[in-house]
């Protein structure tokens, strides 16, 4: 998978040199960070989330990886504080959900993780 950031004129017209690959394989979800400065995408087939820094001119940089500390992280959301709530998908067997909280800055460090598994429904992913 790879991600190329565009801009909105008449329509969607890539960015010259925006396109950058992932660390990883296996994009879940892609969202940017409230300040707009990071871009934020899960691998879940790799294990990894990866962080990328955007420009001024709306390019982003190069892919910094972070090994997820759940496996399988999958849907995220990042709450008014800048924090990113993972779920992981922990390989789609029932009952092992997790969540994962991080910090995120110039890349994501972890800040707890909840490795009890989910009430019902039993499998990660979106609401």
């Amino acid at each position: 998978m790879k991600l190329v950031v565009q801009e909105l004129e008449d329509g969607l017209a890539p960015i010259p040199g925006s396109t950058r690959p992932l660390t990883g394989k296996g994009g879940a979800q892609v969202s940017f960070t409230p300040n707009g400065r990071q871009l934020v995408v899960t691998e879940k087939a790799s294990d990894l989330i990866d962080t990328f820094r955007v420009g001024e001119d709306g390019r982003v940089g190069t892919a910094t990886a972070t090994a997820s500390t759940g496996q399988t992280p999958f849907g995220f959301s990042i709450d008014r504080n800048g924090h990113l709530l993972v779920s992981n998908a922990a390989g789609g067997v029932a009952g092992m959900s997790s969540l994962s909280s991080y910090s995120v800055g110039e890349r994501v460090s972890q800040r707890s993780t909840d490795r009890s598994p989910a009430p019902r429904p039993q499998r990660a992913g979106w609401h």
